[in-house]
């Protein structure tokens, strides 16, 4: 099940070929019972809902080239009293960093190239949680991640 969600959204151009955008998102992880509800005796993930703020600029270069690129921050929705238990499920980066180019090469088509860098980011299970955190205290979840996207559009 995926998760309710609401994402607003502002953006500014200072001049012409820049624009300037400031976003919010939530995601209302609670409200899904294989995510929201305790681990005992639910058998939940017992994750927190999320609020994420990004900004991002796009600059259009010229009449071929886009150039984005934008940072993105929302707190993890695990908390230190339940790694054990999503050790499988290492939600643990708060912070992201992206970079795109697209290139004109025709009326009608374009090529792209994005980067994104999720940082990394460790948890360690306190123990003051439920029977599993008792028994994985001080288990250690680190994740970070390196996404690299090659695209096409062609407009009809």
């Amino acid at each position: 099940d995926v998760p309710p969600q609401f994402q607003a959204g502002l953006s500014y151009r200072p001049i012409p070929t820049l624009e300037l955008l400031l976003d919010y998102r939530y995601l209302g992880w609670t409200k899904v019972p294989q995510f929201g509800k305790p681990t005992i005796p639910n058998a939940g993930l017992n994750w927190d809902d999320q609020h994420i703020v990004k900004l991002a600029a796009t600059w259009q270069v010229d009449d071929k080239w886009t150039v984005r690129g934008g940072l993105s921050y929302g707190k993890s929705p695990l908390d230190k009293k339940i790694i054990f238990t999503n050790a499988h499920f290492p939600a643990t980066v708060e912070m992201h960093a992206t970079l795109g180019l697209s290139r004109r090469v025709g009326e009608r088509s374009e090529i792209h190239f994005s980067c994104d860098h999720a940082f990394e980011k460790e948890m360690t299970d306190s123990g003051a949680g439920d029977l599993f955190s008792h028994l994985g205290k001080g288990t250690k979840m680190r994740m970070f991640q390196d996404f690299f996207c090659l695209g096409y559009t062609y407009r009809f």
